[in-house]
């Protein structure tokens, strides 16, 4: 509904004051756009939640292993650790010393049960962590060195994964850029002085179109450069995730068309 709505707004808009070939372009900018936002966000939500805890994972691990190596038990060092740390691992450490205290589960059915708290994440990451939360409630100092071993191997390939994105951050964002804004800005400017120079007034509302043919083909190059070049940017990033990918997708539509339609309008008044 949110789709079809944005997209009869956006061809009613855009029949009051732009030529003929603005109306296809915006409904599909917006009509897909908004479907495609509005479709994918509680997934791309449940995938910034994955990212958030397992950002903790290797402080979680270690301290949890450090207290385990030096006798402690492991719930009560998963209940001191969520108490140290804040943020997502906090939350889901909590969740498992609740389930711990109220109901009178094990470690491993409080992180891996059915409404486990791990089990809230799905993440092979946490799930492999709560496991040996778990093993090192069942054989108690001796799995702390393994703790600490897997949080220091979390920790360096954080560390390489920081790197690599690093490295790949002015690439993706060209673009990101591009596909949203530098190109999409170009194309509507280049539109409204080929209207102009064809002997119209671009930007009159019910005026004549000497150029239909134009503004399609190009919004058309604005609207597939929007999609191509920003499944390449989260390809390169994260990989080719679906509903990622469709979601930024869908930003990028709305901004490309957005951007295109202002350019025309602000040119139009010089060409």
């Amino acid at each position: 509904m949110a789709a079809l709505g944005a997209g009869g707004l956006a061809w009613v808009g855009t029949a009051v004051a732009f030529p003929g070939w603005a109306g296809p372009i915006a409904v599909v900018g917006y009509g897909v756009g908004t479907w495609l936002v509005v479709r994918y966000r509680p997934l791309v939500g449940v995938y910034e939640r994955i990212r958030a805890v397992e950002a903790g994972l290797s402080d979680a691990l270690s301290l949890v292993g450090r207290r385990v190596a030096a006798g402690q038990a492991a719930e009560a060092a998963v209940r001191d650790t969520a108490a140290e740390l804040d943020g997502e691992i906090a939350t889901v450490l909590s969740e498992a010393t609740r389930q711990q205290r109220q109901l009178g589960a094990g470690l491993r059915e409080a992180f891996l049960g059915r409404n486990g708290a791990a089990r809230r994440v799905p993440s092979p990451r946490v799930a492999g962590s709560a496991a040996l939360f778990a093993r090192a409630a069942e054989e108690g100092s001796p799995a702390g060195e393994a703790l600490l071993a897997l949080g220091g191997h979390l920790a360096d390939l954080e560390a390489v994964e920081e790197r690599a994105r690093h490295n790949l951050d002015a690439v993706c964002s060209t673009l990101r850029s591009t596909a949203g804004l530098f190109g999409p800005l170009v194309a509507g400017a280049t539109v409204a002085l080929a209207d102009g120079m064809a002997g119209q007034r671009a930007f009159v509302p019910g005026g004549g179109d000497p150029l239909p043919w134009l503004g399609l083909v190009v919004g058309g190059y604005v609207l597939a450069m929007a999609a191509i070049l920003t499944t390449l940017s989260i390809g390169l990033r994260r990989g080719l995730d679906g509903p990622l990918v469709a979601h930024r997708v869908g930003r990028a539509l709305l901004l490309g068309t957005t951007t295109m339609l202002v350019a025309y309008a602000l040119a139009s008044t010089v060409a």
